[in-house]
């Protein structure tokens, strides 16, 4: 399922690049200089990224094994811990006190969402749902990994975001052709395929539709504005629990309720600041 969301990502970014003038640094070169003596984007860089958004990707599917899918997106919506720790720990980056004070805040929902949960409702034992979390964590700490070093290289190479797009899947997909052909999960999934041909429309679904998400992220902010993105993404989470919760009859207690809602307001003022901070910044700019 990887494999065809990458590859699908990798054919429509690259349609898109042909479609639309491209900066030459942000092409991915073995060398140090492009065809006009500019310096181009280390291939290493996009490796990387392409790695950790893979294995992130991976981690956080496979942690659904173990717990249930408002679980899992309640930390994953905890994205910015890593990425802060990330862009401070190797990036130098500082942040004001209010930051570190989301931070915790969103922490502090997601301690009570697993600690209010209620015992007679868990079908895993403590050691499951132990694994579940722990892969769940694992996959922030890749997603840590990505965010610092795709602003890192949209800063120094002006790299656009279909070139990202690119890359980034097309680095995945390799990584995954690996261990798709190591492990023999590739010659199983054919197989299953063949003997049950009605999954293959979904799976072509499940890879357009990933493809075109994340256009459609770049379309929102080229076109409207990084608030209406946050706006969008921000309430997409919220609303995926709450369906997943009332689709598959998940339970949940007060104090988990109480958790969501802390979680998701720590989320939405980290962008709303986010905002108010780019704003500021761009009057400034213009009144000077």
């Amino acid at each position: 399922m990887q494999a065809v969301q990458c590859s699908m990502g990798v054919l429509f970014a690259r349609l898109a690049c042909f479609t639309t003038p491209q900066p030459s640094t942000g092409w991915q070169n073995l060398g140090t200089m492009s065809s006009d003596g500019s310096i181009t984007a280390p291939w290493f860089q996009y490796a990387t990224i392409g790695f950790c958004y893979i294995l992130a990707m991976f981690f956080s599917n496979y942690a659904l094994f173990y717990v249930n899918y408002p679980t899992q997106v309640i930390v994953k919506s905890c994205k910015m811990i890593p990425v802060m720790a990330s862009s401070v720990l190797l990036h130098g980056k500082r942040y004001p006190p209010a930051a570190y004070f989301r931070v915790v805040m969103v922490t502090i929902g997601i301690i009570m969402f697993t600690f209010f949960k209620k015992a007679s409702k868990v079908k895993e034992g403590a050691q499951t749902q132990l694994i579940g979390l722990a892969l769940a964590f694992l996959s922030l700490t890749m997603d840590g990994f990505v965010s610092p070093n795709q602003e890192a290289l949209f800063s120094k190479y002006k790299t656009s975001t279909h070139q990202m797009m690119y890359y980034t899947n097309l680095w995945a997909l390799v990584l995954l052709a690996g261990a798709l052909v190591a492990t023999g999960e590739g010659q199983r999934a054919l197989g299953f395929v063949a003997q049950h041909p009605q999954v293959l429309s979904k799976v072509v679904q499940f890879g357009l539709m990933s493809a075109v998400g994340q256009f459609f992220i770049f379309f929102l902010v080229r076109s409207f504005s990084a608030l209406t993105l946050v706006t969008v993404t921000t309430t997409r989470k919220f609303f995926t629990v709450l369906w997943s919760i009332f689709w598959f009859k998940h339970s949940l207690s007060t104090g988990q309720w109480g958790s969501v809602v802390l979680v998701f307001v720590g989320l939405a003022w980290e962008e709303a600041a986010k905002y108010i901070e780019k704003q500021a910044k761009r009057a400034k700019k213009a009144a000077a």
